[in-house]
């Protein structure tokens, strides 16, 4: 706030979620990317989820403008807290597009001792990305399935997660952007069985690098998606596997 008033700042945008000044000196709007702490409390650390429960209604209730990147991280918002409804407004999110050639394709491939065909999932390692339902999927596929690569960092509970593969995922950590394009560009397929997404970032980025997507029918990917990937339950171990073979 300090900082607010000696910038003369005729009006701050919140970026992250919660993240607004305790007390302002002018007008703020706050982007809301979703309420995972709040629909999702289990897939989040206990800090996160104080830290949300305790800042996210007083920020709401101040802001002048509350800008919701899709209609089902706004429709979550006006359920969890009504009385903010008049406030709200959607607008999208822009999608990069990630760089790629086929040269760089080729390189990636050998850099990361990739084989031809395999598929990909891009996300952080997090319980709510549901990757113990792709490990249950490569584990039932008895080797008849393309090798599984994820691309991404640990966040809360990684080091489980990973362990709970047991080694039928390779889990090959943060990927710069410049070898990310074209991880994602030679893969056969893009997997993205998350249980929760305000948006949906990573499967929007293969699509527009021409991959298939397979995602899960859930939060804002139906939306965000529509009719350019395969939907299926989060859940539903055998759906995916029944899909992922036909996709890849």
């Amino acid at each position: 706030a300090v900082q607010l008033r000696a910038d003369r700042v005729d009006v701050f945008h919140a970026v992250a979620n919660f993240l607004a000044p305790i007390w302002s000196v002018c007008p703020f709007v706050v982007t809301i990317h979703d309420l995972i702490p709040f629909t999702h409390p289990d897939t989040v650390s206990r800090k996160h989820r104080l830290l949300a429960h305790v800042w996210m209604p007083h920020t709401l209730r101040r802001a002048r403008r509350i800008i919701c990147v899709s209609r089902a991280t706004a429709g979550d918002v006006v359920a969890r807290f009504p009385l903010v409804e008049s406030k709200v407004r959607v607008v999208l999110n822009g999608v990069r597009m990630l760089p790629t050639t086929p040269e760089a394709v080729l390189r990636v491939r050998e850099a990361f001792c990739l084989p031809d065909e395999y598929i990909v999932a891009v996300s952080a390692i997090e319980p709510r990305k549901n990757f113990a339902l792709l490990a249950d999927v490569w584990r039932s596929a008895q080797g008849t399935l393309p090798p599984l690569v994820v691309a991404g960092q640990g966040w809360h509970a990684a080091e489980s997660i990973e362990r709970a593969a047991g080694g039928k995922i390779r889990f090959l950590g943060f990927v710069p952007d410049e070898a990310l394009g074209p991880l994602i560009a030679g893969a056969a397929l893009f997997a993205f069985p998350s249980r929760a997404e305000g948006f949906g970032y990573p499967p929007l980025e293969a699509m527009k690098l021409g991959v298939p997507v397979g995602a899960a029918r859930a939060g804002a990917l139906p939306e965000m998606l529509a009719d350019g990937a395969s939907l299926v339950l989060p859940d539903d171990r055998e759906a995916w596997r029944i899909e992922i073979s036909r996709l890849a």
